[in-house]
């Protein structure tokens, strides 16, 4: 009689499904999820590597990378708007200062001559006024005329220099003082007069505002006799000044 191999010997032995005792689980290693998980599972299995660091795709970021172009896209723009600030602080400051200039002009003393006439003497003089046209005092004023004769033919004369200190007087607003010269060579009333010779009327004013600031004014007339008349002081193309 055969004997039938014993159950435990038989290959096909089905598969022991009874349950495991708690300790002999065996845990399994969970699916990588993030890209970081998966760099990582990927240099495990031998994948490609740079340096010792996985390559991952080009379509794929690590979270370092998108940080650094964050804060370079903040750091941009952080630029961008302090410059257009800087811009926008530099046009204001521009404006206030063209405000300020303008007010400047507009309350400052402006001194100018006015109503020159000639006075036949003797002796011979030539007189202007001087008037502060301006909304505040004018202060340290200094001024010199000259009545300069010349031949009908020379070159009409340049207003002269203002030498020494400048006066204690102070000149307020619409108020007006007189200087005159007398003719810087012998010379008769006649021949002013009578075009035998050319008068230049000429002269320069020095003076500083409230705001301690410097100006002058210049002045250079000629001397036209009218028929009939004594004559008359006509202005210069050049000569004739103001700041």
């Amino acid at each position: 009689m055969v004997e039938k191999p014993e159950a435990s010997n038989r290959k096909d032995k089905a598969p022991d499904e009874s349950p495991q005792p708690p300790g002999d689980e065996v845990a399994l290693a969970p699916e990588p999820t993030g890209i970081v998980q998966q760099a990582e599972a990927q240099e495990e299995q031998g994948g490609p590597t740079r340096d010792g660091q996985p390559v991952l795709p080009p379509h794929r970021k690590q979270p370092r990378d998108l940080f650094d172009w964050l804060t370079l896209a903040v750091a941009v723009a952080a630029v961008c708007f302090y410059g257009w600030q800087a811009n926008s602080l530099s046009r204001q400051v521009a404006a206030l200062s063209e405000t300020i200039e303008l007010m400047k002009n507009d309350q400052r003393a402006w001194v100018g001559g006015i109503e020159p006439r000639l006075d036949a003497g003797p002796p011979i003089k030539a007189i202007i006024a001087l008037r502060n046209f301006g909304q505040s005092p004018a202060l340290k004023i200094k001024s010199k005329v000259e009545l300069r004769i010349k031949g009908l033919q020379e070159v009409p004369p340049d207003p002269p220099p203002v030498e020494g200190p400048g006066s204690t007087s102070v000149l307020q607003p619409t108020q007006e003082m007189t200087t005159d010269c007398t003719p810087d060579k012998p010379v008769g009333i006649a021949d002013i007069t009578g075009r035998k010779v050319a008068a230049y009327f000429v002269g320069r004013i020095e003076y500083e505002d409230i705001f301690e600031e410097s100006h002058h004014t210049t002045f250079a007339y000629i001397f036209k006799p009218v028929p009939g008349d004594r004559g008359t002081w006509t202005s210069l193309k050049s000569g004739n000044t103001a700041d």
